[in-house]
């Protein structure tokens, strides 16, 4: 097994009026396994961004993720290179 790191970077992102608004983010990094999926590492991001249970829209890029709640104003954002 292999024992490399993938470092993750997830923003939560305030949005007023649908338009998002940096000056109500809050920034933190998630440090895993390489081997770790997708699927987890959104798990592990909605829970440290306090989204658990939460549903929404999952959508992706190339080194992308994001997170758009139903019934909310913000946005979870998760990059990696």
């Amino acid at each position: 097994m292999n024992n490399s790191e993938i470092t993750y970077q997830a923003e939560l992102i305030n949005t007023f009026n649908c338009d998002a608004n940096y000056s109500g983010v809050k920034i933190f990094q998630i440090i895993v396994p390489d081997y770790l999926g997708k699927k987890t590492i959104k798990k592990v991001a909605k829970k440290l961004a306090g989204l658990s249970g939460i549903r929404g829209k999952w959508s992706s890029g190339s080194k992308t993720l994001e997170f758009i709640p139903s019934s909310n104003r913000i946005i979870l954002s998760i990059t990696w290179e």
